[in-house]
């Protein structure tokens, strides 16, 4: 500091104006453009009054209309004192802030009076009440629930509602004692192939009814189960079976198996599983026991396994909270089985008596197809992530009213998107969840009743779960500042399998507050208790929900042939989802579609650049480390691929809905959609708009299969499908209705009070020449269209009934009248009658 105080003085005779130029040449008049904040000793020395020549001189106090600063600290020696005066502008701070401020600099300095030599790094700025409030008084959360397995659970709730409907899938539907059975009859079939309690067991299955059976059948004799998404590439699913040293790999589908070429264990086709028993099983399993392994993204290119427990999930299942699951509610089943998100789906409907409601494989990114099931199925709760529920806002908000709960989650919020679906369906309904995958689904929650500021906090911590916000030496920070978020309770999973270190690192035991996960998020505490996530301390990102390692794509990249450097960032497309980017250092000829192609052999869709930027050479900080700061934007960038103009009207109007739904000022009808930016959430949103603009049907599998503009208008010139929406039909009626309420009453009012009390009188002004025969077949027409011009209301003795004219046999009148006008003189007016 010293040595930095002092170098300024060098520089100090350089005009204001060119230290401003330089550094702020954007002004913003709102605020000043150096600094915002200043601290200011009044060190000058007084002047006796003596020396103003016999004046009489008094110090008159000035009330500033404005701050200068947004906040400004000065401090007064007076008398042996030390008089604190803090201006600050209200717009960014309250009252309660400010005097939190000045408590916490009163520490300072009486912690430094008490030892001067005591180094600041140690000195903390928390009173003893602040600390109590955020480490226990935030963290009161304990409440009672099941000490019990999940299998114990599912069949108490069996045998209290065994013939309530457990889950729907299409046209089928299982009842809880149908589940059970079917479930029974797995764990049967794998206790026959000699699986023993612990064990992992490998599921590779699509979504519906035998998938959950296979869930729990697995639990209930004792086995651990792993799910294998059938999306992830041979090499993804062969490394999570080594790792998991998978004891089996059952499947509902025997083509399923053949995902797993090297996979040399026993392969279990679920097949003759009716024949066997259907009896409760009866396996000793304690509740800290295994239940499932999920695998996430790692830094070193290779997915590391998370080992949750019975407790885990219990724990989660029974939450008194917002996100707490009623027996009369319909639970979609949105998330993939191999996402932590289907945790909740599953054992919160299942353990409480609820219908838990499946849906197809391709309706999950298909905005459309949610829609409707929600709807017609009655849908009561649901969870999507972010990015999905932002598609909802921005295509489909009306689906979504029925819902009672509606969690989101999963990356950074969008507040405009939350602001509209809070003015659509109400306080109460929204509920932002957050928790990563090692404190099983969700560790927080924040029910959305308004929304203040630009900020939607990730909210309170879950029954029976302790949320800390520490700084780099695990001590706590004062409300408003911002730490880590360390998270513990009975949440917390048992730790990484296989990964004793790394399992060390983030499952790490704090003093006085016992082993806690370390998140890597950076958030802080609000007054109220809530938390507000501000980003990842580290290289991970969520895209779509999923957790991703950017150091894990870097890793797989730079192996790629003709990749020389590379390195992957996330950043906001102009739409503002988080999107993944590829720098490259490459040799002649490298072509970014045939990297993806290779990477496609490692890494899950979501985990692919969606943009790619070459460059000659990655820029670098002065310590030679990556400048990821001097990185360009993508679409600063020349495109990788040659651009072709759009040729036909179809392409044109393809290339118009592309440009508006990936940001970009131009697009080739050659361009992949998928290394323009897109992605499955966005091409729901294709799909969409295709549906909207064109009156065309495609399907989100031909949004892939056809990923370039010209393929697309190849497809739509060659289908005849439309949207299939037939125009409404008029129906048979009787020649007299009755009125409506609203009707009812406006006639009354007029029986009642006569007049003309609810005419619009409309004036308009037309300059030149009136075409009389124009606006006669105007006024036809438009009555003719609308029965509500032609209606009328009799009463002939009866009840007031409304009865509709023909369209036919009348002739609007013309009459012309002259009138005087202030402005204009003289005109000749039309009024039609």
């Amino acid at each position: 500091v010293k040595h930095t105080t002092l170098a300024a003085y060098a520089h100090q005779h350089v005009p204001f104006e060119r230290v401003v130029e330089a550094v702020a040449p954007q002004r913003d008049l709102s605020r000043n453009p150096l600094f915002q904040v200043m601290f200011a000793l009044q060190n000058i020395p007084e002047v006796p009054l003596s020396e103003f020549g016999g004046l009489q001189v008094k110090g008159e106090a000035y009330d500033w209309d404005y701050a200068k600063c947004d906040l400004t600290v000065e401090v007064d020696p007076t008398g042996g004192n030390f008089l604190l005066r803090v201006e600050y502008s209200h717009d960014l701070f309250e009252e309660s802030t400010i005097h939190r401020l000045i408590s916490h600099y009163e520490q300072l300095l009486t912690q430094l009076v008490a030892d001067p030599a005591r180094p600041l790094d140690q000195i903390s700025l928390l009173t003893p009440a602040e600390e109590q409030q955020m480490t226990v008084g935030f963290n009161l959360t304990g409440a009672d629930y099941p000490q019990a397995t999940l299998p114990v659970l599912f069949e108490q709730q069996v045998n209290r509602t065994p013939q309530r409907p457990a889950l729907r899938f299409g046209s089928e539907e299982l009842t809880y004692q149908q589940l059970n059975a079917q479930a029974n009859q797995v764990a049967h079939f794998l206790c026959n192939q000699g699986v023993l309690p612990g064990e992992r067991i490998g599921v590779l299955a699509r979504r519906g009814p035998g998938m959950v059976a296979a869930l729990l059948g697995i639990l209930k004799c004792g086995a651990v189960y792993v799910p294998l998404n059938t999306d992830y590439p041979a090499s993804r699913l062969h490394y999570i079976a080594e790792d998991a040293a998978l004891a089996a790999v059952i499947s509902t589908d025997a083509s399923l198996l053949t995902l797993l070429p090297d996979y040399t264990g026993p392969r279990l086709h679920l097949l003759d599983v009716p024949t066997l028993s259907s009896a409760n099983l009866d396996v000793a399993v304690t509740v800290d026991a295994g239940a499932y392994v999920m695998y996430t993204s790692g830094t070193t290119g290779e997915a590391k396994g998370i080992l949750v427990s019975h407790r885990n999930v219990v724990k989660l299942a029974f939450d008194p909270g917002p996100i707490q699951v009623q027996a009369n509610d319909i639970v979609l089943q949105w998330s993939n089985f191999a996402f932590d998100g289907s945790t909740y789906d599953l054992y919160a409907s299942l353990l409480h008596g609820a219908c838990l409601q499946l849906i197809p494989e391709e309706a999950a990114a298909d905005a459309g197809q949610l829609t409707r099931i929600i709807r017609e199925q009655g849908v009561t709760v649901a969870f999507l992530t972010t990015a999905l529920f932002n598609a909802f806002v921005d295509t489909d908000l009306d689906g979504l009213r029925g819902l009672r709960r509606l969690l989101f989650g999963g990356e950074l919020v969008s507040v405009p998107h939350v602001q509209r679906a809070l003015a659509a369906l109400g306080p109460d309904k929204l509920v932002h969840v957050y928790g990563p995958t090692e404190t099983t689904t969700y560790a927080t929650s924040y029910a959305i009743r308004q929304i203040s500021g630009q900020t939607v906090p990730i909210g309170y911590p879950l029954a029976n779960t302790q949320a800390y916000v520490l700084d780099e030496r695990q001590r706590p920070v004062p409300v408003g500042c911002l730490g880590e978020l360390f998270l513990g309770g009975d949440g917390v999973a048992t730790g990484y399998l296989n990964k004793a270190e790394l399992t060390a690192e983030r499952f790490v035991e704090v003093p006085g507050y016992g082993r806690l996960y370390r998140t890597g998020d950076q958030v802080y505490w609000r007054p109220d208790g809530a938390l507000c996530y501000v980003g990842r301390l580290d290289g991970q990102v969520k895209i779509r929900g999923y957790r991703v390692e950017l150091g894990e794509i870097s890793t797989l990249l730079q192996a790629v042939p003709g990749v020389n450097q590379a390195v992957v960032t996330a950043n906001r497309d102009a739409a503002g989802t988080l999107r993944l980017v590829a720098y490259v250092v490459a040799e002649t000829g490298f072509a970014s579609a045939a990297a993806t192609q290779q990477l496609r052999q490692y890494l899950p869709d979501y985990m692919l650049p969606t943009a790619w930027v070459e460059l000659p050479a990655l820029p670098l900080t002065p310590n030679g480390k990556i400048d990821r700061k001097a990185l360009p934007e993508p679409q600063q960038a020349e495109a990788l691929t040659a651009y072709v103009a759009p040729c036909t009207a179809l392409e044109t109007a393809l290339a118009t809905i592309w440009q508006t739904l990936l940001g970009l000022e131009q697009v080739g009808i050659e361009d992949n959609f998928f290394a323009v930016g897109g992605h499955s959430l966005l091409a729901t949103r294709l799909v969409a708009a295709i549906r909207q603009q064109l009156d065309r049907e495609v399907s989100i599998r031909q949004v892939f299969t056809h990923p370039t503009i010209a393929r697309q208008a190849q497809l739509l010139a060659e289908s005849s499908v439309t949207t299939g929406i037939a125009p409404l039909a008029a129906q048979p009626r009787a020649e007299h209705l009755p009125l409506s309420f609203a009707q009812e009453r406006l006639w009354f009012i007029d029986q009642l009070e006569g007049g003309s009390h609810y005419n619009v009188p409309l004036l308009l002004r037309l300059r030149g020449a009136l075409n009389e025969a124009a606006l006669l077949v105007a006024l036809r027409q438009l009555v003719e269209r609308h029965e509500a011009l032609r209606t009328v209301i009799v009463s002939d003795g009866l009840a007031p009934r409304q009865h509709v004219l023909p369209a036919t046999g009348w002739k609007p009148e013309l009459s012309t009248t002259a009138y005087c006008s202030d402005d204009a003189g003289h005109d000749a007016g039309h009024d039609a009658g």
